[in-house]
């Protein structure tokens, strides 16, 4: 009598654990975020259970083109394993930037100096992968300069302005307003004070 033989992967866990650029052919340097997962692997053979093991995977993901990279561990493996099974669409090249935590706020920080004079250093951070822009408007609302404007990593951030506007020219002295927002709705806002 034949028997049947299932084999069923279910992850454990997956978590965001870095991000950085990775080199892709005939494309170029591309933003990705880095997934480590941790894989329970079970295989039975006529009920009985024949191979239990865990291991460990990372996949290097990237918006609009999906996965472009994944590790898998040999079965049994630690996280930091050394030997496995290695594909790719492109190639990796140099080193990614070390792991770091998510932020768990989609927030603007406050600006500093401020007040200040020739220039301010604007934190901010990001929470999910989304299309932001960072602005200054003026006391009357309107917009004087785009500081940052497009697809953003999950991370923490910093941008300069220079008291200047889009056009390269200096603003006058007054009281200004630092807009972080994105298509997904949120929104924050610092107050910016320039002494000339």
């Amino acid at each position: 009598m034949m028997g049947w033989t299932v084999a069923t992967d279910d992850s454990a866990w997956i978590t965001v654990d870095g991000w950085g650029s990775v080199l892709v052919d005939e494309v170029g340097s591309v933003p990705c975020l880095r997934l480590k997962l941790r894989h329970h692997l079970v295989v039975t053979l006529n009920g009985i259970p024949t191979r239990d093991d865990w291991f460990w995977a990372y996949i290097w993901m990237t918006s609009g083109r999906g996965e472009v990279a994944s590790m898998e561990s040999e079965p049994g493996a630690d996280e930091n394993f050394t030997q496995g099974y290695f594909c790719r669409w492109g190639s990796i090249a140099g080193a990614e930037e070390p792991a770091q935590s998510v932020p768990l706020v989609f927030e603007l920080q406050n600006p500093y100096p401020n007040p200040f004079n020739p220039e301010t250093t604007i934190p901010y951070s990001v929470n999910v992968l989304a299309d932001v822009e960072l602005a200054i408007y003026n006391a009357l609302g309107q917009k004087v300069r785009t500081l940052v404007r497009g697809q953003v990593l999950p991370g923490s951030y910093s941008v300069t302005w220079n008291a200047a506007d889009d056009a390269g020219n200096p603003v006058g002295t007054g009281l200004y307003y630092c807009r972080l927002s994105s298509l997904h709705g949120n929104a924050s806002v610092q107050r910016l004070v320039l002494l000339r």
